[in-house]
């Protein structure tokens, strides 16, 4: 992920990212995308390149989960209560009818 990648593309392409890599919280009131095999600074990159076209503020989630007794780090975007109505509503008109559930808050 570079910023000449990331200047190319737009929210139609932050739509395709959520819907793949992206899920919706009902019980904490967020949305998430994963970004688990990318470094803190693309995943930097890429949040803030987020902000920009949606307005949403995102932050950088680097977490430890344990997997038959290995440490792995979950890492993602987080758009918490506050934002994530509007990360979604800005990406809405790109979604795919089959992956509506993932805008439904």
């Amino acid at each position: 992920i570079t910023p000449a990648v990331l200047s190319m593309l737009g929210a139609q392409a932050i739509a395709w990212f959520y819907m793949d890599d992206g899920y919706l919280c009902e019980s904490t009131k967020s949305c998430n995308i994963a970004m688990c095999s990318h470094s803190k600074e693309e995943i930097e990159l890429t949040k803030q390149w987020i902000q920009y076209l949606t307005g949403a503020e995102g932050v950088v989630k680097i977490e430890p989960v344990y997997f038959h007794s290995q440490c792995h780090d979950t890492r993602m975007i987080r758009f918490g209560s506050q934002q994530y109505k509007k990360f979604l509503d800005a990406i809405r008109p790109y979604a795919a009818p089959s992956m509506e559930y993932k805008f439904n808050y």
